[in-house]
């Protein structure tokens, strides 16, 4: 016959064994967690020397793109890498997503491991002699063996999760160091465009100058000539009257010689010279006379200078009149 105490010291044996399965896959646990920390500064040390790396093949491509940035191909190609570059950053935010859903399904795992923790321990506590103990025993058996299959399944899609992590970041690395390339490739084509633009923009204002000098030369050309035509007519004009009016000079040159001769007669010029001496005579008498009426005002006066003689009449005319 089999006693209650038979049934239930195999039902310790298997808690125990269940706890010792546990701490193991606790352990386990740990020491995959601590194995994938490890490897993931392994990763970060191995990512280092490949930025190191890509920078330097980088430095080279940018130098290579710079002198093909002024090409119309490479402009040609910006729309599809800003599609790409949007694409790109559309799956990033979808691949965030899914790490957040991993991130709480590995929750919710640690979470069953703890309640599973504190089932173990209610069932240490709550051991009974009776046949519902064994039921109970069982039930937690079934309940580790389910929650181990679940923890296996979820340490392979965490493991797989991870990989996926891993390997998204890098591609979101990379697409971070293809915007920031495109950025500065973009910011220098603008500074570029604007030189150029600025550069364009003072030919056509020199152009402009140019061609408005080109006309205002051409204008005065056109003046000058007209100008210089009107100044040939007037200089024949004036060159033909000029020769008109030397040849009547000399006519009248030849006619005078002929004609203009002096016919002396002494009496006449003896009439010439009497006449002269008396109006000399004349003017003498009438200097004395007048140099006479100068004396006697100046007496008169009792002042020398003419100019004050002369203001004191003019007052004295104004006060008469």
């Amino acid at each position: 016959m089999t006693t209650p105490e038979m049934l239930v010291q195999p039902a310790l044996e298997n808690l125990d064994e269940t706890k010792r399965e546990l701490q193991l896959i606790q352990r386990n646990y740990r020491r995959l967690q601590d194995y994938i920390t490890h490897e993931e500064a392994k990763l970060k040390c191995q990512k280092q020397l490949k930025i190191m790396n890509s920078l330097e093949k980088e430095k080279f491509e940018i130098i290579a793109s710079l002198n093909v940035a002024s090409s119309r191909a490479h402009v040609e190609n910006e729309v599809g890498v800003r599609r790409t570059v949007n694409e790109r950053v559309e799956l990033t935010n979808s691949l965030d997503k899914d790490i957040r859903m991993a991130e709480l399904n590995v929750k919710e795992l640690n979470d069953h491991i703890f309640q599973g923790q504190k089932q173990v321990m209610v069932l240490s506590k709550q051991v009974d002699s009776d046949h519902t103990s064994t039921k109970r025993a069982l039930h937690t058996l079934k309940s580790i063996n389910c929650l181990e299959s679940r923890l296996r399944v979820n340490i392979e899609k965490c493991s797989i999760t991870l990989r996926d992590n891993d390997r998204l970041r890098k591609q979101i690395l990379n697409y971070i160091k293809e915007r920031r390339l495109f950025n500065k490739m973009y910011t220098c084509l603008i500074a570029r465009l604007d030189a150029g633009k600025k550069v364009v923009t003072d030919m056509i204002e020199q152009t402009t100058m140019v061609y408005d000098q080109r006309e205002e030369c051409q204008g005065r050309m056109l003046l000058l000539k007209k100008n210089s035509k009107h100044n040939l007519f007037t200089h024949r004009s004036e060159m033909q009257s000029l020769h008109r009016s030397v040849d009547h000079e000399i006519c009248l040159q030849e006619f005078l010689r002929a004609k203009g001769t002096k016919r002396i007669m002494e009496t006449v010029m003896a009439c010439h010279r009497q006449k002269r001496i008396q109006k000399l005579n004349e003017v003498k008498r009438s200097l004395a006379s007048y140099k006479g009426i100068l004396k006697s005002i100046k007496k008169f006066t009792n002042q020398t200078d003419l100019t004050v003689i002369s203001n004191a009449f003019r007052n004295q005319e104004e006060l008469n009149f």
